[in-house]
Order: C-alpha cells, then structure tokens, then sequence
C-alpha cells in the first residue's frame, strides 16, 4: 500500500476520533447547560419556600395564610400557632360515622399501629362493612366496587371507593399518606377522614388543609362529640352576615344588597362577600357592632323578603364597656397593659377587647368585653388611665330595635306596627330606595327632619336609651342592695357565734 494513502487513513481515524471527542463534549456542555438551568430553579423555589416558611415563623400571634406550605416541614413550623377560621376552606369537621356517606363520597380507613388487625373503633366497622380490607396487606391499597341494584322499574349502579392506609403513627408518615390519598383523588370529589388517636382533631384539621390547599377536593373529617373541642379560646376577628332573598338566586341577590348598602359608611367594614354551599350570601364583616346593624337595616329595607342570619358576632357573656377619649396614637397593647393593671389580671385573661376606632375631636375608642363579675366593679369607677390620658369608660348600652317598623323596645317578631322596610332608609317615603332619594333626610318615627330614623338626634332614640341606662342603674342598684343585705346576714350570723362562744366559756 502506498506511503500516502496509509498516512491518509489514519489522519480520518485521528480526525473522526477528534469529531467524535467534540461531538462529545458538546452534548455534555448542554446537559450541564440543562442541569444548570434545573439547578438555577431549584434554586430559586427552595429561596421563595425559605421566605414564605420565615414569613409564617414570625407570625407568632396567629397564621392567616397556609398558601405556598406544601411540606412537612413548613406545617411543622406553623402548626402550634393560631389559624384564622377563613384559612380552612377544603374541609369541615363533622361528628358522625364516614359509612353513613353517599356512595360517591372517597373513604379513608387509616389504620392505626397498635390495631393493624382492625378490631376497635372506626377501623373495627369498616372491617365488618368491607371483609375484603383484611386481605390488603399494602401500605397504602384502593378498594373499588360497583353494585348493580335491580327493580321491577329500572336498574342502578353504585360505585364506591375505599382506601386503606397504614399509618405507623407519626405525624411524617400521616402526611406522606395524605399526600397519596390527595393524589388519588379526583377534583371536585368528597373525601371522608376519621380522626387519628395519636393527633388532635384540630392538628388533623390543619395538615389536612395543607394537603389538600391546591385541589379541588373538598374532605370532611368524621369524629366523635368528646374529641370535637376549639383549639384555644380565641376572639373572632369577623362577624357575618347570611343573606338570603326569595326567589333571587346568589347574583341578584349579591346586586340587591350592593345596592341597599351602596355608599352608606357601614359598607366600609365590608372585607368580602362570598357563596355558601346553598348558594346563599355570605357577607364578611369588620367586628364592629354598630356597622353591622347598620348593613343589617339596610339590606331589611329590599322590596322583596330577606332572611338574615348574623354569624359569629361577639358573645353576649360577660359586660360590655365602651372606653373614650385615648389620644390618637394609642395602640391596642396600651390598653391591654392598662386593663391588666387595672384589673390585676395577666395575659389578657378576663377580659375581651375590641379593635381600636376613631373617635371625636381626633381621640380613640374602643369596646372591652368583662367576663368577671367581680371585675365589673373596677370597671364602674368610670375612669382608667391609658397612657398620659384619664379615659371615660361607660357600660355599652344596647337599645333594641324593630327592623321592621324601625322604632324601639321590642323586636321584629312580636312587632305589631306598620311595616316599614319597604321605605326609603333616609326620608321614609315610599316609591324609592335609598340609592335614589333626593330628599332631605325625615325620621318617620318622630316625624322630624334633618335625621333619618335611627339617629342618635331622634327624639324617641334619646328616650329609649335613656330608658335602657335607667334599666341597668336599677338592675346595678337591686344586685347592690342584695349584696349588702348578705354581708350583713354574715355579720350577724358572726356576731351570734361568737356570742355563743362567749357564753359557752363563761359556763
């Protein structure tokens, strides 16, 4: 073979090796480049995860928000703190048995480490409902069955869908088999829980919207009465209001009280409206009584018939006090100092207090709710000092109402005045609502203008609070006297004794 032609072939092996080395090492920069670029996203969601789990950490006083906890660890961090009631919107607790559920309702029998046998409590009637669970033997194993149920008139199908989950016992291992459970089901399907012996109902509660936040899937949690218990006592922050209008369904009627309300100052405290489950209308509201009477009269004033229902409005135990007169850089952490100091009590236990609220000549007011009778008597003196200021406190005195003829003293349902909801809130005519009135403002229960019915410059308003303050001054004088009478039976009663005593020693 030629000198040239030996050379040549082995300059093309050289420079097919070559190309190949390139070939090579080209493939290779682009899948660092890919890895790269996983790495750089990786990157970034484990800093956005950091920042949400931080976030919720210094939130020692309560949780508003689980959106972006999808892990064990960020519900760890989060899980001993207080949950605003708005944060559980997947699932309900319920007291019941999961089996008395539709067929088309997910069942979940978890089962318990010391019972792997299924012999006790909820997992003992799923065994005895479904003998097939027994011959599950997986961790985690979906049951399926399709019943054919025969008439004279027709046929049906039931399908059903039993999981069985083994649970060692840890929190770890419960949340890694809700993830599967969540993973098996469908959107918008129902899933039946029961509570675990190892884990409160409220913890469930939580890992189970944590699971679930980002489905569809709606799951309620079956439990017994003696485990159903609130996870600390703690002060609503909302109140609501249920609205339902006959004959309207949730659009028409969410656009009838847009426009009752539309732009009276009480709409001010309005932080959202929503659907319940039956379609009604759900009205979120600030916690401030007198706003959400006022929203209550105005929507009372729609021509077609309302049902209202108020939900979560301030427990009527205890004594209210309205407190006057703080300057207008007060905080609310002021007042629970003065209050504790007050009423020698420590961590805000005893007593209720409100959200701090504007007040005339630019000072602050607010409510305290007393749940200690004994308490009432300090509060009664009619002064505490709140920071450099001497405020005015006063028993809050509440003056019913009628929402349906609108004057005072009794209530709608033993009413047997005109009905008045029909007219216009603001000059009482009728013909209009409140959105369209030009008039001047005329109160139809003392017939005077320049205020509207209800005001504070009515007449008949000025008579029935008086009568309301002269009710509790009486009330407050006869629980006096009554005490008075049983210090001094004591005292006599004492005084007999020890004249007995003496006797005694004298014989």
């Amino acid at each position: 073979m030629p000198k040239y032609d030996v050379e040549s072939q082995t300059e093309e092996a050289e420079s097919s090796k070559l190309e190949q080395q390139i070939n090579a090492l080209e493939a290779k920069i682009a899948e660092m480049a890919e890895e790269k670029e996983v790495i750089r996203k990786e990157l970034e969601e484990a800093k956005q995860k950091i920042e949400t789990l931080q976030n919720h950490k210094n939130r020692t006083d309560s949780v508003s928000s689980v959106k972006g906890i999808n892990t064990y660890e960020g519900w760890k961090l989060i899980e001993r703190h207080r949950w605003d009631d708005n944060i559980y919107i997947r699932l309900e607790i319920k007291v019941g048995n999961p089996l008395e559920t539709k067929d088309s309702v997910v069942k979940v029998v978890i089962v318990e480490p010391e019972d792997l046998e299924m012999n006790i409590s909820i997992q003992k009637i799923y065994r005895d409902r479904f003998p097939e669970l027994m011959s599950v033997d997986e961790d985690f194993e979906v049951l399926e069955q399709i019943t054919r149920t025969r008439t004279k008139e027709r046929g049906e199908l039931a399908q059903r869908k039993i999981i069985k989950v083994k649970y060692d016992g840890t929190e770890q291992n419960l949340w890694d088999q809700l993830q599967k459970v969540k993973d098996e089901t469908a959107a918008n399907e129902w899933v039946a829980l029961h509570h675990v012996k190892n884990m409160t109902v409220q913890k469930m509660r939580k890992m189970v919207e944590c699971v679930f936040q980002e489905t569809e899937t709606k799951v309620c949690i079956y439990t017994t009465k003696q485990t159903v218990a609130p996870e600390k006592i703690r002060e609503r922050k909302t109140y609501g209001l249920v609205v339902e209008q006959k004959g309207k369904d949730f659009v028409n009627t969410i656009a009838n009280v847009k426009a009752a309300i539309n732009t009276n100052r009480a709409g001010d405290s309005i932080k959202s409206l929503k659907s319940t489950k039956d379609g009604k209308l759900l009205i979120i509201t600030e916690k401030n009584d007198e706003a959400i009477s006022e929203i209550r009269h105005l929507i009372n004033q729609l021509p077609e018939k309302v049902n209202i229902k108020t939900v979560g409005k301030m427990s009527t135990k205890g004594t209210s006090y309205r407190i006057r007169g703080m300057d207008a850089t007060t905080e609310k952490e002021e007042v629970i100092e003065s209050l504790e100091r007050t009423l020698g009590k420590k961590h805000g236990v005893g007593f209720r207090i409100g959200d701090l609220r504007p007040n005339t000549g630019n000072t602050k007011a607010v409510t305290v709710m007393i749940n200690d009778k004994e308490d009432e008597s300090k509060m009664e003196q009619g002064i505490i000092r709140i920071g450099l200021v001497s405020c005015q406190v006063e028993q809050t005195v509440e003056v019913r109402r009628c929402y349906k003829c609108w004057t005072y003293d009794h209530t709608e349902n033993i009413c047997e005045g005109p009905d008045r909801r029909n007219l216009c809130y603001r000059c009482g005519k009728a013909g209009h609502s409140l959105k369209e009135c030009q008039n001047e403002e005329e109160c139809p229960i003392c017939n005077k203008t320049g205020h509207k019915a209800g005001s504070g410059k009515c007449t008949l308003f000025k008579r029935a609070l008086s009568r309301a303050k002269e009710s509790i001054r009486s009330e407050r004088q006869e629980q006096k006297s009554q005490q008075r009478q049983e210090r001094e039976q004591r005292t006599e009663s004492m005084e007999i004794n020890a004249s007995g005593e003496r006797d005694s020693k004298s014989n």
